[in-house]
């Protein structure tokens, strides 16, 4: 039998013969070093790992040395401990404490290949015993008789070791292994302090694995233990979602993209774990100590015990709470509770009551209103069968309401299936019971042909589909429908409309999950067709002047714009095409409105190149685009959001979708923006009445969609669309 070292010198097999190892195998290797598992005969046989190094370079022998050292430091029960280090002429060797186990770089790709994730109550938990560790290392650690903080610089997926009691390692991982990982029975070590550094020194050059690499490893600067909570919240990313941070992107536009932003992570997330990842990951993160985050991370991962026990104990609980309220609702009990605590105009008037609530506090509230709004409108309605035609069985899918409260429902070719859909996808993570529902509503939109019309239903349900089961059909149907699109933009001769800036989502999405730079491309070549005849100097946009005043009738070149009358002006019959040339530029801008759903959208997607591609031409239109915004708006006016002052005027209802896509924009763009119209949004007259089972007060102005003048109807005309991205938010 083939000695496993032979690829090594017979110095290092002297040293190992000599002190009475026996190797048994090598799971990482190169042919100057590795790691050895071997048979110690002098202790009763006990495994320990052997970690070589076959150099005479100086710095080689140093940085080897350094570590074998710091690791000796180092007495934690989720870092392998450090018996003892042998040294020759030529080689290095120290024996560390054995552990069997995976990477879980192995384990994240394993799942991945069974369209599975570690539950959130789980990853969430190996990253708390991580946390523990890291803050053991960056403060207890003794040194040469001194306490020294520890930095290890180079956490990632490959440099965590998940350990099974009892489990011994295999040449694959198998269904047993993961079944144990996935009931939360493994133990992370964390290795390979290999480029660990003392906190204040600086990294010579950029050393580490590029994904994971924080900011200030990339400008040179002093290291400190924020530098392994980035590295670790990036990991905890990728054990939630599966997907590789930054992945799809050049080497060139990764540093781009981690010196010029913060870490955006997907809205597949909970939004408590979305925000925990984004805040500890961000280039200024403030998070003042590891304490706080550990204490935010235990507060989640009760809240995700709890979620996954309800979930797992569903029936008993049901028949359980269902006896509970029918003593409290013959003692009169739970209304009083529900109406005092729990409802929404609680929530609400809690906030109005805080003169200075902080940030944390809004967002708590929104959370509890987001979820008990979709547990009314959408949750039980979907789990009693309401969303089911009730003589064939088919599914029906929810549109908006009616002025009676009823719902209108939409067939599988509509825009509104696709939201739904994806909604359902989107939500499966707090609600696991949604997944089979969302596969069930997406299958017949799965099924539907790109026509040009209505293709928004394939974006929406398909990308939250694929994200969270990584079925190949999902993709290979979005890339299909991507090549139509373009086909359609080919047709039109290049001419860029409002509608196209939906089909960019697509395309810039495709570039980030296939790493094709084609779409990339695609998305710059339209979207500078777009803003040169579209937006203006002063940041008006002539092709979204729609909401109130005028609707689109197509574009042509910049002198030569014109719009139809929605309302009277002067003489002019409602409908009538006018063009600016029949009144001053100035009035016309002033008559007509571009703040809608669709300027958000332009934002957003102007956002979304700036962040890929670090082109400043982006951020100079977005800039121009808000102060257009800002200056159609004096101090003391109310803040509509991008919503048009003619709404009250004309009995328009206000774009509730605006709204919420502007709190989007800006959780991303401007944190004080955020705060600010969030604390606006949640404001008692802002919202409808709980009991009328809503999200949001107003109504979307899409396509054909009118809306009477009826207070009623205006309540209940809320699309389902609105109610998706505010649970986004």
């Amino acid at each position: 039998m083939d000695n496993p070292l032979k690829r090594s010198s017979n110095q290092i097999k002297a040293i190992l013969e000599k002190n009475n190892f026996e190797i048994l195998d090598i799971f990482e290797s190169d042919p100057f070093s590795g790691v050895a598992v071997a048979r110690n005969r002098k202790l009763a046989g006990r495994l320990e790992d052997i970690k070589f190094l076959e150099s005479v370079e100086p710095i080689q022998r140093k940085t080897f040395i350094q570590q074998g050292k710091i690791l000796s430091a180092i007495h934690h029960p989720n870092i392998p401990a450090i018996y003892d280090m042998l040294e020759s002429k030529d080689a290095l060797i120290f024996r560390q404490e054995h552990i069997e186990g995976y990477s879980l770089r192995e384990i994240i790709d394993a799942l991945n290949g069974r369209n599975a994730r570690l539950p959130n109550e789980i990853a969430t938990s190996i990253i708390i015993n991580l946390l523990k560790a890291l803050h053991y290392t960056h403060n207890d650690v003794s040194y040469d008789g001194k306490k020294v903080r520890v930095i290890h610089c180079d956490i990632k997926p490959s440099n965590i070791i998940l350990s099974v009691k009892g489990i011994k390692r295999k040449k694959n991982i198998d269904a047993e292994f993961l079944d144990l990982i996935i009931q939360g029975n493994g133990k992370p070590y964390l290795i390979d302090f290999g480029i660990s550094m003392f906190q204040g020194k600086t990294n010579q050059g950029i050393n580490g694995t590029l994904n994971y690499l924080s900011r200030v490893q990339i400008n040179g600067n002093k290291i400190d233990w924020r530098t392994d909570v980035y590295q670790l919240f990036l990991v905890y990313y990728e054990m939630l979602t599966g997907a590789k941070p930054f992945s799809g992107m050049s080497r060139k536009q990764i540093l781009e993209q981690k010196l010029r932003h913060d870490f955006v992570a997907k809205n597949v997330l909970s939004r408590p774990a979305k925000n925990l990842i984004e805040k500890a990951a961000s280039n200024h993160s403030s998070f003042k100590s590891e304490n706080e985050i550990l204490a935010d991370m235990e507060k989640l991962h009760r809240n995700e015990k709890q979620a996954a026990f309800v979930a797992k104990h569903k029936k008993e609980i049901v028949t359980i709470f269902s006896i509970v309220i029918l003593f409290m609702i013959a003692g009169g009990c739970y209304s009083a509770y529900d109406r005092y605590f729990l409802s929404s105009e609680a929530i609400l008037n809690k906030i109005e009551r805080n003169p200075a609530p902080s940030l944390p506090e809004l967002e708590s509230a929104l959370y509890d209103l987001q979820h008990r709004s979709f547990e009314k409108k959408y949750l039980n309605p979907l789990l009693e069968g309401e969303f089911r035609d009730t003589h064939t069985r088919d599914l029906l899918y929810p549109s908006h309401l009616n002025a009676d409260g009823s719902w209108v429902f939409k067939g599988p070719e509509s825009e509104a299936a696709g939201v739904f859909a994806g909604m359902l996808f989107e939500q499966s993570d707090r609600y696991p019971k949604l997944l089979e529902y969302a596969v069930k509503y997406t299958e017949p939109i799965l099924k539907e042909k790109y026509d040009g019309s209505d293709n928004l239903r394939f974006i929406y349900a398909l990308i939250p589909a694929y994200e969270k089961t990584h079925k190949k059909t999902y993709l290979k149907k979005l890339t299909r429908v991507s090549d139509l699109m373009e086909s359609d933009f080919e047709k039109t001769a290049g001419m860029v409309q409002t509608m196209h800036l939906y089909h960019f989502r697509l395309f810039l999405w495709l570039y980030q999950t296939t790493g094709d730079p084609e779409y990339l491309e695609l998305t710059e070549k339209y979207m500078e067709q777009f803003t040169y005849m579209n937006i203006e100097d002063d940041g008006y946009v002539f092709e979204l002047s729609m909401v109130n005043m005028t609707l689109p009738n197509g574009v042509s070149m910049p002198d030569d714009k014109h719009s139809r009358l929605v309302v009277p002006y002067l003489d002019d019959p409602v409908g009538r095409h006018i063009s600016y040339k029949i009144m001053e530029l100035d009035e016309f801008k002033d008559k007509t409105s571009i703040f809608s759903k669709d300027f958000q959208e332009l934002l957003q997607i102007l956002l979304d190149l700036y962040e890929l591609t670090g082109n400043e031409i982006y951020m100079d239109k977005i800039r121009i685009l808000e102060r257009y915004y800002d200056d159609r708006y004096s101090a003391d006016q109310k803040d509509k959001f991008f919503v048009s002052y003619h709404n009250d005027e004309y009995d328009i209802p206000e774009d509730s979708l605006a709204l919420v896509k502007s709190l989007q924009f800006y959780k991303r763009y401007d944190k004080h923006k955020y705060k600010k119209r969030l604390k606006q949004l949640l404001l008692p007259g802002n919202f409808r009445q709980e009991t009328q089972d809503g999200i949001l007060f107003g109504s979307v102005y899409i396509d054909e969609l009118y809306y009477d003048n009826d207070d009623a109807s205006i309540r209940n005309q809320t699309l389902v669309l609105a109610d998706k991205i505010f649970m986004e938010i």
